[in-house]
């Protein structure tokens, strides 16, 4: 069985040995900037580069045309969600403002306020601030980030999963949450929020009451497994207000498992992992057969692996870490290659076939 890449679980199938610790970089940038949301209104223009890469092709919906869709972001105020495409998985890949010209930008998810700029004297004095009062005034939805693209044959509907800011702290809400957009057909680039019957966006993966997740449900890793089930693997931060001042006290990885993409359970064992001191990612999930699945994580210094058959649980592979760094991978197995879209760049790994 060959599994569909749309789905984002790493086919690590028939492979005759252990799942390699080396990739080679292939391309690095993928993109570069060209529009104003694109450039962050707190950092230097050469900062915070066009990253959060995740890739589909277009094989499935009501107009399918093999073309390969990007979706990126930024980290900091105002991104968006943009789109670029490709004829090959490997580019190039051309922003839609580029294929375009009646498009002003590339954006397929704006922001839905109008005053994320540099004239908003509100939002950059309490944008560096560390208070409730800092963290309320800042105002909600000045960025979105961390798309995750992926195809749901149940529904057939592509999703669309990214993270915001909304101050809901008070309430038990946290700062940070994920939420869905859903498209029928990929080529119109016409994504819609799910919302609650009021109107207001739904937040599908919530904070925690846990301190691992007490403050930001965001850049997580979301797939569907052979067995149709999703899972969201998530990276979560906690914190608290210490003397008044915001504090991060925890990251953490764990699970979240669904029927359809949209309810989720969270594993009574998470986080499987909680900060050691050098930060953590996810890096992404990959299918190795007989129900037994590869789970790869990052640090700030280099990528782990580890094992896991019910999603609650993970056994650290003894080996070495990997040779490389990245987090939030999104894979894409092509014969005995399989590419990593990551960070700002594209790289393959060789894997060692039957």
């Amino acid at each position: 069985m060959v599994l569909d890449n749309n789905l984002r679980v790493a086919d690590l199938t028939g492979l005759s040995g252990d799942v390699p610790r080396e990739i080679s970089k292939l391309v690095s940038p993928i993109l570069t900037k060209t529009e104003p949301w694109e450039y962050s209104l707190t950092k230097g223009s050469d900062k915070d580069s066009l990253r959060y890469p995740t890739v589909v092709r277009n094989t499935c919906g009501p107009r399918p045309d093999d073309k390969y869709y990007l979706y990126y972001a930024h980290h900091d105020i105002p991104s968006g969600i943009g789109c670029a495409i490709a004829d090959e998985l490997c580019g190039p890949y051309v922003k839609l403002a580029g294929l375009d010209a009646g498009r002003d930008h590339s954006q397929v998810l704006e922001l839905p306020r109008d005053d994320v700029t540099a004239d908003n004297a509100v939002l950059l004095k309490h944008v560096f601030g560390s208070t409730p009062l800092d963290h309320e005034m800042i105002g909600n939805f000045h960025h979105l980030s961390s798309p995750c693209v992926l195809w749901n044959p149940k529904a057939e509907l592509w999703l669309l999963y990214f993270h915001t800011y909304q101050y809901l702290w008070p309430s038990g809400g946290g700062h940070q949450q994920t939420y869905l957009a859903t498209c029928r057909d990929l080529a119109t680039h016409d994504w819609e929020i799910l919302k609650n019957p009021d109107g207001t966006w739904q937040i599908v993966l919530p904070v925690t009451a846990e301190p691992w997740m007490n403050s930001q449900s965001s850049y997580h890793s979301i797939c569907c497994l052979p067995d149709g089930r999703f899972v969201a693997y998530l990276n979560g931060t906690g914190g608290e207000y210490i003397d008044g001042q915001w504090q991060i006290t925890s990251i953490g990885l764990g699970f979240a498992m669904s029927d359809d993409g949209i309810s989720w359970d969270y594993s009574p064992d998470n986080p499987f992992m909680e900060d050691d001191g050098k930060g953590l990612a996810t890096g992404m999930i990959g299918y190795l057969g007989n129900d037994e699945y590869l789970v790869v994580w990052a640090d700030s210094e280099r990528v782990h692996y580890g094992r896991t058959t019910d999603f609650r649980t993970v056994t650290r592979d003894p080996g070495p870490a990997a040779e490389w760094q990245a987090g939030l991978i999104n894979p894409w197995r092509d014969g005995d290659t399989l590419y990593l879209f990551a960070g700002d760049f594209i790289a393959a790994m060789k894997l060692p076939v039957e």
